[in-house]
């Protein structure tokens, strides 16, 4: 610790600037870095021999707002036709709920797995308290707003399987490797933390993961004009509306075909 500089961090920070690395994982090395220097910076008996450090600790946040751009959404079919799947194994039967269940509600899948709803029987609408995002909101459920809800939580008995994020990605992997569109030719582009973008084409049944969900549902309710961000925000548990929208993958052509509907045109 005492022959840490500012210059030490400066330099880390310009040498994984220089690898290409996606947004998300400079992100990752960024407050992997920050952590520990900022829990010894507070501790008096270790001597920094560059007070400066305390600059970057403060600009730590600013560094780390790069996001990923690119990633996937399916469509309200593709959803109806995963839900449909004859899925022989429990396994995938299990986790293709749970992956349904985001779908139709936005919830994260640190809100859906192990997730206990017992208590919810007989509700039509409820709140999920939320486990990250420090300052949102708590989501709401509405069975409602699909039938397959409630009919996924009862025959779950109003609980989810706890998996490790890992396990259940995998999973939802072989599940998508089923349906007809699985090979459909994914072009994702990357935003580096350099700022440069970085494209990349993938099978579809490789780019949906966890979260996936979550932008499946955003993306259809941002496709529909008569639904408005500050109604979706409060629904979705985000924050502010900004960070909504880094979920949405609406087309361009739908974004624009959706203003001339509006306008009558």
């Amino acid at each position: 610790w005492s022959d840490l500089t500012l210059k030490t961090i400066q330099d880390y920070n310009s040498y994984i600037l220089s690898k290409d690395y996606s947004a998300a994982r400079y992100n990752m090395l960024i407050i992997a870095l920050r952590i520990p220097i900022k829990a010894a910076y507070k501790d008096p008996s270790i001597p920094f021999k560059d007070a400066d450090i305390k600059e970057f600790l403060e600009d730590a946040n600013k560094s780390t707002s790069l996001k990923d751009n690119g990633k996937v959404a399916l469509s309200s079919e593709q959803v109806e036709t995963i839900y449909n799947l004859p899925l022989k194994d429990r396994a995938q039967r299990e986790v293709r709920d749970m992956f349904i269940f985001q779908c139709l509600t936005s919830l994260r899948a640190s809100n859906i797995l192990g997730a206990d709803f017992t208590k919810h029987k007989g509700n039509r609408q409820f709140e999920v308290v939320q486990v990250k995002e420090k300052g949102s909101f708590n989501q709401v459920v509405s069975l409602d707003l699909d039938p397959k809800i409630e009919t996924i939580l009862e025959r779950n008995d109003w609980k989810f399987k706890d998996l490790d994020l890992q396990t259940y990605n995998k999973i939802i992997e072989a599940i998508i490797k089923q349906t007809p569109f699985a090979n459909d030719t994914i072009t994702i582009k990357t935003k580096l933390a350099s700022g440069k973008i970085k494209t990349t084409e993938t099978p579809l049944y490789k780019a949906i993961r966890s979260h996936s969900g979550r932008r499946t549902f955003i993306t259809e309710m941002r496709s529909n004009p008569n639904i408005q961000d500050r109604d979706l925000v409060q629904f979705t548990g985000h924050a502010n509306i900004e960070l909504l929208a880094i979920y949405d993958k609406t087309s361009k052509q739908t974004s624009v075909n959706n203003i001339l509907q509006a306008k009558g045109k």
